[in-house]
């Protein structure tokens, strides 16, 4: 047991400057913390261990690379992380551990003992730097990113289907990054009244962007409005935009007339890098962004080309309505006044992706959600107002038929029954 307390004690203390990381006191991405803290890291089995594991090559090794496995497992696991983090993080760190286990390999086996007396200040060398890092101005460096493809449409058909993409989710194809956590767009919804937009990922990822230059059929320039996007369930992402460390300048769609019948679409992301790691945060920003981009008018080419869009808004009408009426029949089944900000936030993108709805069993379920599933804090009669406004005639008709379809506990004069004759006179406006 004694010769593993090395990786026990590693992991510990990696996880305690990750834990630094995680309340700012050092940045993650800095040097303090992806290249000092794994010579660190490598260093404390031999810290710990005696003469005999300096003969042992496969421990040394193999200890600090078990170690920050262990590390990055637990830190996914408390959700610091996420399987992207884990190799951009720990794909230096292997590295940097190998090359340091010979080095100190080499250094200890002449002064083992006296090099163990006057090394205990290497612990705190992460913090140390990290805080002066800190206080040093990060370097910023703007990249524009750019793919393009050729669709066999016409221009304003491939236009037309930029500001609301139609659902993805029988086009897209997963790449490795998405293996990773890299989510995946599934549609977008335009709100013309605020010129808005709102992309749907995967994992309930909900980024909303600003139109801000608009040349119909020829350019569409958006803004991610961070502050009001939604990366809870991505760690990766929360991170890029909670510490600027990087930053979306802008999103653009450029189309290009070929023929009457063909569009070159081009697409174009412009950030800026705050870091002192430019060099290792462009190589990955640079994959990322070009994977996404590629994937992105890949599957716009197919969805467009294919006609599909129909379909598609018959499915993601259909997948909404399974998602509200899962979400609502569990909150009723168990009595509750809250619910889970995870279920929260699938009933507002849910209720928002619906078009049109005028099958009557989808709109007494809309009806049921109005009347009874009012967590704290939570809109649902102005979220179902706005889906039931689309199709004013249908939803008045559903509104008198559940009226008359009174339950057994409602009554005329207690809401939320009471307030249906409300509702009525809403649609009615």
């Amino acid at each position: 047991m004694k010769q593993y307390l090395g990786i026990i004690i590693t992991v510990f203390y990696a996880l305690l400057i990750r834990g630094l990381a995680h309340i700012q006191v050092i940045d993650v991405n800095s040097i303090a913390f992806m290249f000092i803290t794994p010579v660190v890291i490598s260093f404390i089995p031999f810290f710990l261990n005696n003469q005999k594991f300096l003969e042992n090559n496969v421990k040394i090794i193999f200890f600090p690379i078990i170690s920050i496995i262990l590390f990055l497992s637990l830190a996914v696991i408390k959700q610091w992380e996420d399987i992207a983090c884990f190799l951009i993080i720990g794909f230096p760190y292997v590295l940097i551990s190998i090359g340091m286990s010979f080095i100190l390999k080499w250094i200890f086996q002449n002064n083992y003992t006296k090099f163990k007396k006057n090394t205990l200040a290497i612990f705190i060398l992460p913090v140390l730097i990290g805080n002066i890092e800190k206080k040093l101005p990060k370097i910023k460096s703007t990249y524009t990113i750019s793919n393009d493809i050729i669709i066999n449409e016409s221009t304003p058909k491939v236009y037309s289907k930029l500001l609301a993409v139609p659902n993805l989710t029988q086009v897209n194809k997963k790449g490795l990054l998405n293996i990773i956590g890299i989510p995946q767009p599934i549609y977008s919804s335009y709100n013309k009244a605020t010129n808005t937009r709102f992309g749907y990922f995967e994992n309930h990822i909900l980024l909303k962007e600003k139109v801000i230059e608009n040349r119909v059929n020829k350019k569409l320039v958006f803004k991610i409005l961070d502050k009001e996007s939604n990366f809870k369930s991505s760690p990766t992402l929360l991170h890029i935009f909670e510490t600027k460390n990087l930053e979306f300048k802008n999103i653009t769609y450029t189309l290009s007339k070929i023929s009457n019948n063909q569009t070159k679409l081009q697409l174009s992301t412009e950030f800026t890098l705050n870091s002192n790691l430019r060099w290792y945060g462009k190589f990955w920003s640079n994959l990322i962004i070009n994977d996404f981009e590629s994937n992105l008018l890949k599957s716009l080419k197919k969805v467009i080309e294919k006609s599909l869009t129909d379909n598609f808004n018959y499915e993601t009408n259909n997948n909404s309505i399974q998602n509200i009426q899962k979400i609502f029949e569990n909150y009723i089944k168990y009595d509750e006044s809250t619910d889970s900000p995870d279920n929260k936030d699938l009933m507002t993108i849910s209720l928002k992706s619906l078009t049109k709805v005028s099958n009557p069993d989808n709109l007494e379920l809309l009806i049921n959600v109005w009347m009874y599933y009012d967590p704290t804090d939570f809109p649902s009669r102005e979220l179902v107002l706005e889906v039931l406004m689309k199709n004013k005639s249908e939803s008045l008709d559903a509104v008198i038929k559940r009226m008359k379809n009174k339950k057994k506990w409602e009554t005329d004069e207690i809401a939320p029954y009471s307030d249906l004759q409300g509702l009525l006179i809403e649609l009615h406006k």
